[in-house]
């Protein structure tokens, strides 16, 4: 049995006039209709039904307390006494979001006895473009392996996943989407490995797939962060921490957002977001900022770093104006682990 989650996005939409709507309804019955090489039965839930730009505290809740529940049936047997155990959960998402639910599902159930994955699609199920399809199977495809010892878990934080284009990622490895790309990209270009082979639909047989493990894990750039561990947060303390973590991307000649608005919630944390190479500039404008964050007892992080070749001697810049460094984790990672550490 595999629990199918449905949220919505671009996997679950169809096309009228050219404009693409997620349907409540429809696509559910388009990807459970979808055949692997093997069978599974499921059951499917549907918490809400967005287009995941439209992602808030409301919708990460209502898709924690589905996971919630489906884990708490799990472990009280009641998958067992019904004759069709519990072999993991499928959770299909728009790609705008896809990383902050990924990671957020990870910090929040990396302990899942199930595997937990997450799909979606580039284009809607009915355009030939779409992956959606094979999205959905290479899910199934893994949660059966795993559940059956034909691959071994990867030796990772946490039981969550994303399954895009035949490739399996950790669920906590994706760096944000780059515009005008259709993409999925994780830290450092690692994932966990691929399904290699045909992926037929429909009614069609096709040959049990390979799964050829990549040469590249990441497992130890973020194996040292701490998984939330306190169940499902409340959706307005959530909604309060999620406003409150001030997230900054640099460019040239950039200043700094005042720390203190009468209007807004308080600035509980600091995210500053770097070039590539994992700087940013130092300069009177960074100080100033540095300082008053200080004074206020706000905690500044550097996330874009990494151990890895050259190490530049601005690293111990930032640590003399009290700046956090956090290498080799995604700044979506590091920015959902402080929405929760400061809830």
């Amino acid at each position: 049995m595999i629990s199918v989650i449905f949220t919505g996005g671009t996997i679950s939409c169809t096309v009228q006039n050219s404009i693409a709507s997620p349907d409540a309804d429809t696509h559910k019955y388009k990807l459970l209709g979808a055949k692997p090489y093997h069978t599974s039965s499921y059951e499917a839930y549907q918490p809400y039904t967005i287009l995941s730009e439209n992602a808030d505290a409301h919708s990460l809740t209502l898709l924690s307390e589905t996971v919630s529940e489906i884990l708490s049936a799990y472990k009280e047997g009641r998958y067992s006494s019904e004759g069709d155990d519990l072999t993991g959960i499928i959770i299909t998402h728009g790609t705008d979001t896809l990383q902050y639910s990924a990671a957020f599902i990870s910090l929040l159930f990396g302990d899942s006895p199930v595997p937990i994955v997450f799909v979606s699609a580039n284009y809607p199920l009915d355009d030939s473009r779409s992956n959606g399809y094979t999205n959905f199977i290479s899910a199934v495809d893994l949660i059966s392996d795993l559940s059956s010892g034909r691959i071994s878990r990867p030796a990772c934080i946490s039981n969550v996943y994303v399954s895009y284009n035949r490739k399996v990622y950790h669920g906590e490895s994706l760096l944000e989407s780059k515009s005008y790309s259709d993409e999925v990209f994780a830290i450092k270009d690692a994932f966990i490995g691929e399904y290699k082979g045909s992926v037929i639909v429909e009614d069609k047989e096709t040959g049990e797939p390979e799964f050829e493990y990549n040469d590249r894990n990441p497992v130890d750039c973020f194996a040292n962060l701490p998984s939330y561990g306190k169940g499902v947060p409340d959706e307005s303390r959530l909604s309060e921490s999620l406003s409150s973590v001030l997230w900054i991307k640099p460019h040239p000649g950039m200043s700094y957002p005042s720390l203190i608005s009468e209007n807004s919630t308080p600035v509980k944390a600091v995210l500053l977001d770097s070039y590539h190479s994992g700087t940013i500039a130092i300069n009177k404008a960074l100080h100033d900022f540095s300082q008053r964050a200080h004074e206020l007892d706000i905690p500044v992080y550097l996330t874009g770093l990494s151990k890895e070749g050259t190490v530049y001697e601005t690293i111990a810049e930032y640590e003399s104006l009290g700046i956090i460094p956090i290498f080799d984790t995604p700044a979506i990672l590091t920015f959902c682990t402080l929405a929760l550490k400061y809830i």
